[in-house]
């Protein structure tokens, strides 16, 4: 069954959510919805609904704040559990999903609340709207509190919703030669539909590849990506773009507008890079904050959840 809500003041003990979301077969993708009553949050619940296939698993999870009494009626957290509960039930099998109350400690944020609830029950993925109740910032650029500090604190990958999205998902996956890079792909391969499409680029400098180690030439990760999609069984035609990085411009600059120019639903990055991957570290990289801020559209940042990021750039 779905695990059911006890009121306004008492969350699903988290045993029970962990027992939710772990009922199904490995290759099974369990995503949680951070959602707070806003237009953007529920887009980002659409927008996972629109990425599930028949077997994943989705929580719709949201903070309780007692201290937040003079809210109105379709932002308290009583309406939030009645809207989501049938949003739910019209679209999932009862085994398929649960809409959670989180109580917000003393002391604590709800970014905190969320991502601490999430790190410990585990999912997939973490879908956060990019802006909240608050409204869109006047720089663009800048992201909601939940938005940022999820791509550190959640100990899986992210999702960052910008916009909706109309008919099949257009994935641009940005690789380096990393094993988070490869680990990137092989996830999308994993969650993207028969009908959606996989680009897989890999950004040169302008000088060339002169001096490169074979494995991040083009032709080497032209090849290592072409196995890959036919071993994991791609159901989506999966394609390999280079571009050149001119000069004065990022890695993070190409990668957004060759995204937004070639319309993309989704521009995907790990988050640590071959910098990162080279020394050992697992850090939040310099690129993928940047891809982030400045992508149109939305982004998923992959990361393992065997692996806790530490929240310095590379």
């Amino acid at each position: 069954m779905a695990a059911e809500s006890k009121g306004d003041e008492t969350p699903l003990p988290v045993d029970a959510a962990v027992k939710g979301a772990t009922l199904f077969e490995d290759d099974a993708l369990r995503y949680a919805v951070a959602v707070d009553g806003s237009e953007m949050a529920h887009k980002a619940f659409l927008e996972t609904v629109k990425l599930m296939n028949e077997d994943d698993y989705i929580q719709v999870i949201h903070v309780a704040d007692n201290s937040k009494a003079y809210l109105p009626y379709d932002l308290r957290p009583s309406s939030i559990q009645e809207a989501y509960e049938t949003n739910c039930l019209t679209r999932f099998a009862p085994e398929r999903y649960a809409v959670v109350k989180i109580r917000k400690e003393e002391g604590k944020t709800a970014r905190e609340a969320i991502c601490t609830y999430v790190n410990k029950v585990g999912f997939d993925y973490l879908v956060v709207g990019m802006v909240g109740r608050k409204g869109p910032k006047l720089d663009p650029t800048i992201l909601g509190s939940t938005a940022d500090y999820s791509l550190r604190a959640a100990h899986c990958s992210s999702i960052i919703v910008k916009k909706p999205t109309r008919g099949a998902n257009k994935f641009v996956v940005g690789v380096d030669g990393s094993d988070r890079a490869h680990k990137s792909v092989a996830e999308i391969i994993s969650m993207a539909n028969d009908d959606d499409e996989i680009v897989i680029l890999n950004v040169t400098d302008a000088d060339g590849e002169a001096g490169l180690k074979r494995e991040y030439t083009g032709p080497v990760l032209r090849e290592k990506y072409s196995k890959l999609a036919a071993s994991a069984g791609a159901r989506c035609p999966v394609s390999f773009v280079q571009v050149e990085q001119p000069r004065g411009q990022g890695v993070a600059a190409v990668l957004t507008e060759y995204a937004f120019d070639n319309d993309a639903t989704y521009l995907v990055v790990g988050a640590d890079g071959v910098g990162a991957y080279l020394a050992g570290r697992h850090v939040f990289g310099s690129n993928s904050d940047r891809v982030v801020r400045l992508s149109r559209p939305s982004v998923i940042v992959t990361q393992d959840r065997s692996e806790k990021i530490d929240p310095k750039r590379e």
